[in-house]
């Protein structure tokens, strides 16, 4: 699997997710986007290029995720992981783990805050 330069979707997906601040833990740092991902699997989830590449870091989760309802009314759910302040993954994951009918554009994603 190489590594590819990000579609404009992906990025703002991205970037709508971590621009939300949880309200019961607000994050106070910025998140940095890397240029180049290479998909994991074929539902969207991306392993990002670090620029720290090879320099022990603790994975982190960010506890705001988006969701929309693929076209059998099942929920897909985006999740942010990083490293050091980078984000060093997008996950995909489809509820009922069947193959995902539709990719919404970003705007279609309900952001959800976990950090309750």
């Amino acid at each position: 699997m190489n590594y590819r330069n990000l579609t404009r979707e992906e990025r703002e997906l991205i970037s709508r997710i971590i621009s939300y601040q949880p309200l019961a833990k607000p994050i106070g740092m910025t998140l940095t986007i890397g240029d180049r991902a290479k998909v994991l699997f074929p539902d969207g989830t991306l392993e990002f290029a670090r620029d720290q590449k090879g320099l022990p870091g603790k994975q982190n989760y960010y506890p705001v995720e988006a969701q929309f309802l693929d076209t059998d009314g099942v929920p897909v759910n985006a999740l942010i992981f990083f490293i050091d302040n980078e984000v060093s993954m997008l996950e995909i994951l489809k509820a009922d783990g069947s193959e995902i009918s539709r990719k919404p554009g970003p705007e279609e994603w309900e952001i959800i805050d976990l950090s309750y």
